[in-house]
């Protein structure tokens, strides 16, 4: 269970801090200024506390615990965890891009460049910690 709980906190830990910062502090205008009419006041939680949770533990599942398995090296991990992030955040983007009226295409490839970015970085340094700690 400590093989699994480790990286799985660091996994969660790494995820709300550095996409709260890009949400919060650095998109965010972006967004406003695209789809500004559809953005809520204030953040609902439920949705948070479902997607990151479950997130980190696709990542601890798919990733981070092959590659503790297997040993791979950490540009491995970086790739592997990019790619996933592609795919959940393509599921997510070019689904908006094709039904909602106002999401762009510049939207649509700068988030899905973030997830790639995001969970390619937050899987090796989780990857990385956990390797240094167990």
């Amino acid at each position: 269970m400590k093989e699994f709980l480790l990286p799985y906190f660091i996994c969660l830990f790494l995820l709300l801090i550095i996409d709260g910062v890009w949400l919060n502090f650095i998109i965010k205008s972006f967004v406003a200024d695209h789809i500004g009419h559809l953005m809520s006041e204030s953040i609902r939680i439920g949705p948070v506390i479902v997607f990151y949770p479950l997130y980190a533990f696709g990542i601890i599942v798919f990733i981070i615990l092959p590659a503790l398995n297997g040993n791979f090296e950490l540009w491995r991990v970086f790739l592997l965890g990019g790619f996933l992030g592609l795919i959940a955040y393509s599921a997510y983007d070019l689904t908006n891009f094709a039904t909602l009226k106002g999401w762009t295409l510049h939207m649509t490839v700068t988030d899905m460049a973030w997830g790639t970015i995001l969970t390619g970085v937050v899987s090796t340094v989780t990857f990385y910690l956990t390797k240094i700690i167990q």
